[in-house]
C-alpha cells in the first residue's frame, strides 16, 4: 500500500494550472506591449533618463568644490 499524502495530486494540478495562467498572461501582455508602440516609448524614456544621468554626472565633475571655503 503506497503512502500518499492526501491532497498532493490536487495541489500539483492546481500549481500546473496557475503556471499555465501566468504564462498566458505574460504572453498576452508582452504581445500587447510590442504591438501598441509602448515598448518603443519606454525605450525612448529609458534613453532620456540615461542621458540626464550622464549630464548630471558631468556637471557634478565640472563643478568646483566650494564646500571647503570656510
Amino acid at each position: 500500500m503506497p503512502l500518499v499524502v492526501r491532497g498532493v495530486p490536487e495541489l500539483i494540478i492546481f500549481l500546473m494550472i496557475m503556471a499555465a495562467n501566468y504564462l498566458i498572461m505574460y504572453l498576452v501582455v508582452s504581445s500587447v506591449l510590442n504591438n501598441s508602440g509602448l515598448k518603443s516609448k519606454i525605450d525612448h524614456l529609458q534613453n532620456e533618463v540615461l542621458d540626464l544621468k550622464k549630464i548630471l554626472n558631468e556637471n557634478k565633475k565640472n563643478k568646483p568644490d566650494d564646500t571647503n571655503k570656510n
